[in-house]
């Protein structure tokens, strides 16, 4: 099919192009520490370790951070999307809707990434590692 066959079927079905052609199933990745290359980003520098297709979306990287959380930007995702983190090395502060929570080596934390959201560290220097899911379909809010 075309280009633009492949988006009318995407824009039929909802979901983005990218997953009506990603293989169904999970091909091994391996990402040596050697080959890694960071990218700066507003809340630090960033190194994505994985990044794969299917019903949803996830994108795995490590998250360096060295300001605190009074600097930091805050981030709002797509509805339904969460943030699974773990802390490898530091003190981590991180806001999510109205709650504040202090993170040290060792500490995970998963929460829900559609409410902003902000990264700190008061102690200058801290290393995460964050998985992200957010769905190919937008989710419906629940009627109250």
């Amino acid at each position: 099919p075309t280009i633009g066959t492949l988006e009318e079927v995407a824009r039929a079905l909802s979901v983005r192009i990218g997953g009506l052609l990603t293989e169904w199933g999970s091909p091994v990745l391996m990402r040596r520490k050697a080959e890694g290359e960071w990218s700066a980003k507003a809340q630090g520098p960033t190194r994505d370790l994985d990044q794969i297709y299917g019903s949803g979306y996830v994108r795995t990287q490590l998250l360096a951070i060295a300001t605190p959380l009074e600097g930091a930007n805050g981030t709002t995702l797509s509805t339904g999307s969460l943030h699974q983190v773990y802390v490898i090395e530091g003190l981590v502060e991180i806001c999510y809707g109205s709650e504040l929570v202090q993170l040290s080596e060792g500490d995970f934390l998963r929460f829900p990434a559609d409410v902003e959201h902000a990264f700190g560290t008061p102690d200058g220097k801290a290393l995460l590692h964050i998985t992200t899911t957010a769905p190919h379909v937008a989710q419906f809010a629940s009627e109250g």
